[in-house]
């Protein structure tokens, strides 16, 4: 299997790789490279086996939780866990995505590892952990100030959504249709063609997967009936497959969650079922696996003014309880394709954002709802906004849009021009953890 972003580079060290799925169970488990790697000669020394130096334990989980209840260490390769004893191996725990539910902030995780070391006569010193979290050192040190476990954000999203984006001229009807896509991005030229014309829609915003907050921001477009001025994607109940990442749901069940109320809005929502699905781009998006994600539809970006992003997580922030800051190309797909965007995520996001290099739309958009701890105060204030754009007429909206395009090439050039600095030199930062 092809690591990426150095974690192949056997000039630092050999690496031992066992890879986990949903369910906790081991999928794969080898020594990657040759023998040869492993100071072995194919005569006396073979390799893995006799190997007696250092080397990295990469552990890839899918799901911290289901393997916190198959145990870790105890399942490992015997030559790897009396290595790991006698101080020869570091162990990098890497999670594709994470957050404070599923990660190390987690205190059943958490508690779940300390009780491995100490059964397992492991020095908490030699694990290494990484996720996606672009916060979590400082929720780490913040709630587990004593540990010794050294983690870092690997920024996968962001490296995800750089090596695979690719453009469409204009939508498609079929899943199938995937190799129209020209490999190529928009640039400042395709933009800057488009100034002296009208779109003809307010926002686009793209929404596969029913979370309760998405439930609930969607059916607040509908209930203010501005759906009718979006390029709008959201499943129904009817469609979608597990495979697809969809599955059946209840809207009424989720938007309850949500609120923490029974029976919310359920004339609207009876309503609102009756005209969905919403389809935007993708004819079939929601009965097929997803492998749109980092494909841009030039129409839809080019033919609206901004994007309403709902991100994979919204949730409430307190002080005494982890806390997440998880973006996926949601956000990075807008902000590289020259829209302004209205978040609907964790608080702090877009500060986040800003530290990243890019630019925020404040004073255009009233970016205060970063700012607010409480979920519910958070997505009305974030409604307010997307309500005060779509008020506008387009010419109006048009204008403001333009105002704005310091600020879209900005993040354009950032992206294109910063970003993979930063992506090696993340990768590196991960190396001098885990390698050195």
């Amino acid at each position: 299997m092809e690591l990426s972003h150095g974690l192949n580079d056997f000039t630092k060290k050999t690496f031992y790789h066992i890879i986990t799925d949903f369910h906790g169970k081991f999928t794969e488990d080898y020594p990657v490279g040759t023998i040869y790697d492993w100071d072995g000669d194919g005569e006396t020394h073979h390799g893995f086996i006799d190997y007696m130096g250092e080397y990295v334990l990469l552990i890839r989980i899918d799901s911290f939780n289901t393997l916190a209840k198959e145990g870790l260490f105890g399942r490992i390769n015997k030559k790897i866990l009396n290595d790991l004893q006698c101080d020869r191996v570091k162990v990098c725990l890497w999670l594709q995505e994470g957050g404070s539910h599923d990660s190390v902030l987690n205190k059943v995780i958490y508690e779940f590892l300390q009780k491995e070391f100490l059964k397992f006569n492991i020095k908490e010193s030699n694990i290494v952990y990484t996720d996606n979290n672009l916060i979590l050192e400082e929720e780490f040190k913040k709630h587990y100030p004593e540990s010794k476990i050294k983690v870092v954000s690997h920024n996968w999203q962001l490296w995800r959504y750089f090596g695979n984006h690719v453009k469409m001229k204009s939508k498609v009807i079929k899943w199938e249709k995937i190799d129209a896509a020209n490999g190529g991005v928009l640039s400042v030229e395709d933009l800057l063609k488009t100034k002296d014309t009208l779109r003809d829609k307010h926002f686009l915003s793209y929404n596969r997967s029913p979370h309760s907050h998405r439930c609930a921001a969607i059916l607040y477009l509908f209930e203010n009936n501005l759906h009718t001025k979006g390029i709008l994607s959201f499943p129904s109940e009817t469609i979608g497959t597990e495979e697809a990442g969809t599955g059946k749901f209840s809207i009424q069940e989720q938007v309850d969650i949500f609120y923490c109320e029974d029976n919310v809005k359920s004339e609207v929502i009876n309503d609102f079922k009756n005209n969905l699905p919403f389809i935007a781009d993708i004819e079939d998006i929601f009965i097929k696996d997803n492998i749109w994600d980092s494909v841009v539809i030039e129409s839809s970006f080019f033919n609206t003014y901004f994007s309403f992003v709902v991100g994979t997580m919204f949730e409430g922030y307190d002080e005494e309880v982890p806390y997440t800051i998880f973006m996926t190309e949601k956000v990075y797909k807008p902000i590289t394709n020259f829209h302004p965007i209205i978040y609907l995520g964790n608080m702090g996001s877009l500060k986040k954002l800003k530290e990243l290099g890019f630019k925020t739309f404040h004073p255009y958009i009233d970016e205060s709802y970063d700012e607010e701890p409480d979920k519910l105060k958070r997505l009305n204030m974030v409604m307010e906004q997307v309500n005060k754009l779509c008020s506008m007429e387009l010419s109006e909206l048009h204008e403001l849009y333009w105002s704005m395009s310091d600020i879209l090439i900005s993040n354009y050039d950032v992206y294109h021009k910063m970003v993979h600095a930063k992506d090696k030199s993340n990768a590196e930062y991960i190396l001098n953890y885990v390698m050195g």
